[in-house]
């Protein structure tokens, strides 16, 4: 080891960015590495910043981080030694000096120290600062074999005063899954030699957005949009998503938060969306510095309320229920015109199609929560059905309808949206008919 003198560090390209190291614990992953990580330690591979230090242990012991190799860039590697102190040696804020033994008389030559942390599929924007010292000094400093900086020092003093200070931020040298950040530090006088650094890796994590709302909407009444956030299969809490549903001027959004599950829901207090199968629904998340931003895309059916009560269909009818099947919902003949799964007799005949009446919890104007109830009407032309009919609504779905004296009860199995026929009527002569287009529950 020299004198400490001046020394100049030549970087590939100038870097703005400045970076304070945080060292928080190391902590072994597989055989070969160390990586200290922000975040849960689920995600201590790809977790953005990453900060990889030197001097991983006791003095004396084996780095379980840095790897050492007397032979060239090629290796073999084997774990590099927690130094002592020796004479002169400044020390980063929370290292240890690594060195080829513990003597502070390592010999002369070149010795070639390196330390891999891991990095996503689909990461974005990295960049890594290298702080250091270095005796005799760091000749190089390269990422997957890409010299990124150079020292050109003729005094031999790069172990103390002002450590140097170098960043790698070219795309191309970083690459999904292992990265290896390595040194090359001659020491020509066999004096003490080792190396002292710490590393900061920063990127953008990919996200994920998936769309998990419902595909019908009524307008007038709210609807709840949802989606899940991850990154790389894991959940990410605490970001804003925005959904929209719709297009254009006419275009309602609402946005809400990510639990810890990933899950972010708003709602759209009340729907003003032109009726009818294909509205569209998105779903986004604009990024942030850590991560990179994600949409999801969808479509709902949008139809009106047809007023205090529904209509009924039976669920063989339906088709279980199938998008396209044609059904008859009103009429004279509404009792021959329905199967039901449930009816191993006879089908009401004194049911026309309609049912003004819930024995369970759930409401008219809320159709998703009819799903598991009942529903009642009376016989005959007692009940009166709205005059005329939205082009698109919601009917109900019964795998059973059965009579008891003036009283007929269905068991709700399905909500189904359909686009209305022409030629319904009030009057039981003039059936109602239409197609299955959504299903609400």
């Amino acid at each position: 080891m020299g004198q400490s003198r001046w020394y100049r560090i030549r970087t590939r390209r100038s870097v703005g960015l400045v970076v304070i190291p945080l060292l928080l614990s190391s902590t072994l992953v597989g055989a070969a590495f160390n990586l200290v990580t922000a975040g849960p330690a689920a995600a201590a591979l790809t977790t953005s910043p990453i900060t990889l230090v030197s001097g991983n242990g006791p003095t004396g012991s084996l780095d379980s981080l840095v790897r050492v190799s007397t032979t060239g860039a090629a290796g073999p590697f084997s774990a590099a030694t927690v130094s002592q102190l020796c004479g002169g040696w400044s020390v980063l804020s929370g290292t240890q000096w690594d060195s080829i033994n513990n003597s502070c008389s390592p010999g002369s030559g070149t010795f070639y120290y390196e330390a891999s942390f891991s990095l996503p599929v689909g990461f974005s924007n990295p960049s890594l600062t290298v702080t250091s010292f270095s005796d005799d000094q760091a000749t190089a400093i390269s990422l997957n074999g890409n010299t990124f900086a150079t020292v050109t020092d003729t005094n031999n003093g790069a172990w103390t005063g002002t450590p140097s200070s170098v960043s790698d931020s070219t795309a191309s040298d970083f690459r999904s899954g292992t990265n290896t950040v390595e040194f090359v530090v001659p020491n020509t006088y066999g004096g003490p030699g080792g190396i002292d650094f710490s590393a900061v890796v920063t990127y953008v994590q990919p996200t994920t957005l998936s769309y998990t709302g419902p595909s019908t909407a009524m307008n007038g009444q709210a609807v709840t949009l949802s989606g899940v956030l991850t990154t790389n299969g894991t959940p990410l809490g605490g970001e804003s998503v925005t959904f929209t549903l719709g297009t254009g001027s006419g275009a309602q959004s609402c946005a809400g938060m990510t639990d810890p599950s990933g899950m972010a829901k708003c709602t759209i207090s009340s729907v003003d969306q032109p009726v009818g199968p294909g509205d569209p629904i998105t779903a986004s998340f604009a990024g942030s510095t850590s991560y990179g931003p994600s949409s999801a895309s969808s479509s709902a059916t949008v139809f009106d309320l047809n007023g205090q009560g529904a209509f009924v269909v039976g669920d063989i009818s339906a088709g279980a229920p199938t998008q396209g099947n044609m059904v008859n919902f009103w009429g004279a003949q509404w009792a021959r015109h329905n199967a039901f799964s449930g009816e191993t007799g006879r089908v009401p005949s004194a049911m026309k199609g309609f049912a003004d009446n819930l024995t369970t919890s759930g409401s008219f104007t809320d159709p998703a929560s009819l799903c598991g109830g009942t529903w009642t009407t009376s016989t005959g032309d007692s009940v009166s059905p709205p005059p005329t009919v939205p082009q698109y609504m919601y009917v109900i779905v019964s795998s059973s309808v059965t009579q008891r004296g003036s009283v007929i009860t269905g068991y709700i199995e399905h909500v189904v949206v359909i686009r209305v026929n022409p030629g319904y009527g009030q009057n039981p002569g003039h059936a109602g008919t239409g197609e299955v287009v959504g299903v609400i529950c």
